[in-house]
């Protein structure tokens, strides 16, 4: 009979990003939870998609440049959906946790997880 191997999950993909921001703004107040979300926001839908587009359009003339924009490409989407998952956990945690001090237990961050990551990937 064989084994089945536990593989941990990776603690930098999107996800655990989400989870983060959804842990830390669960136990924060009303105010700081509202920062948790519009921060990464800006940071991965706005600002680091838009570094990537400086460096795509510095390869101009590259013969290289047909490989890699793919790959740009793929990473600006994911980078978009990471930022609008945050926002999306921190915009609930603020009017959450204005109306209620009672921090959410595991379970609930899970199903609030599950919730940001769904609706982050319909707001692109």
């Amino acid at each position: 009979m064989g084994r089945r191997r536990y593989r941990r999950r990776s603690s930098t993909s999107g996800a655990a990003i989400v989870s983060d921001v959804i842990s830390a703004a669960n136990r924060a107040p009303w105010w700081a939870a509202l920062l948790l979300g519009v921060l990464p926001w800006l940071i991965f839908a706005l600002a680091l998609p838009a570094w990537i587009e400086h460096q795509q359009a510095a390869l101009e003339g590259n013969p290289f440049r047909a490989m890699i924009a793919p790959w740009f490409e793929r990473r600006m989407h994911w980078l978009g959906w990471i930022g609008n998952a945050c926002l999306v956990a921190g915009l609930f945690f603020a009017v959450r946790n204005y109306l209620w001090q009672k921090p959410l237990d595991r379970n609930e961050r899970g199903l609030v997880a599950f919730l940001a990551r769904l609706l982050g990937r319909n707001l692109d």
